[in-house]
């Protein structure tokens, strides 16, 4: 559910006020159910918890050309801090954030440039090092006193199969990162409590 309130969120907060069709439809331009898993149906769902819980606001409604009235929703104050700390939460994991951090890339620019630069070095130093833990235990498997006959041969498969995932995710941060440190991406915002 992290994945879906940091996305509501932060859609909600550079489209503000937006009524929850426009939330939706923004959300599936960005294809969330296949990178992210995010149900379009789940979308409506977590606008009405996240306003439940305070960190959303119902600021009037909107109706066109006969159709029936929508809800406008905007953050409030409490929301914004439940955006950033959902946006750092997993933009600092350290348990094999590769789903989450997709979500995290659709809203780093919302940090200040420096953080985000932090960000990615921690991505790297994290995937190297869980790369190269994931590839010393496919050989610890292989080299255990399993028998051969009965030796499950997909299980250190999986940890090389993770082990490059992990990987290409750092080659892919370190290109990010040069060209952030190149000047390359600029538009990031401090606006608002990024800090």
């Amino acid at each position: 559910m992290s994945n879906t309130r940091l996305l509501v969120l932060g859609c909600v907060r550079f489209s503000q006020p937006v009524h929850g069709y426009e939330v939706r439809r923004e959300l599936v331009s960005w294809s969330v159910e296949s990178w992210a898993k995010v149900n379009p149906g789940s979308i409506y769902h977590a606008l009405g918890q996240l306003t439940r819980e305070g960190h959303l606001e119902v600021v009037g409604t909107e109706q066109q050309s006969g159709r029936p009235a929508r809800t406008l929703y905007r953050l409030t104050g409490f929301g914004e801090d439940e955006f950033f700390r959902l946006l750092r939460a997993q933009a600092w994991a350290t348990e094999a954030p590769l789903d989450s951090f997709s979500t995290v890339l659709s809203f780093i620019w919302t940090l200040p440039r420096d953080e985000a630069i932090r960000v990615l070095r921690h991505q790297i130093n994290w995937a190297r090092t869980y790369s190269e833990q994931l590839w010393s235990s496919a050989e610890e498997f292989l080299a255990s006193e399993i028998p051969s006959d009965g030796r499950p041969w997909v299980v250190p498969e999986h940890y090389r199969l993770t082990a490059g995932l992990v990987q290409a995710h750092a080659d892919w941060a370190e290109h990010l990162l040069a060209r952030f440190e190149k000047g390359e991406i600029r538009g990031f915002r401090t606006t608002g409590r990024a800090d």
